[in-house]
């Protein structure tokens, strides 16, 4: 699923990742275009703005999934773990 679409969904405004963690308030002192940060930092978007509505952040989520694609998936892991 690609959050931009459940964010859309929600809310108005600027969609940059920058953007929602600065109005949902900062989790931690994350680092801009570092993945790790930035997958801590996607989280605590979707949590809170899953909060804001009402929902479980699961139960949010689920409402723009499309479907598994596991070929595609099993794939991609396996390049990543080949490097």
């Amino acid at each position: 699923m690609d959050t931009l679409h459940a964010v859309q969904a929600a809310r108005s405004g600027c969609f940059k990742l920058q953007c929602l963690v600065k109005v949902l308030g900062d989790p931690a002192d994350l680092r801009a275009h570092r993945a790790l940060d930035d997958c801590v930092a996607l989280r605590h978007v979707a949590v809170a703005m899953a909060e804001q509505l009402g929902l479980d952040m699961p139960l949010w989520l689920q409402r723009f999934a499309l479907k598994l694609d596991l070929h595609s998936s099993v794939l991609q892991l396996d390049v990543l773990l080949d490097a």
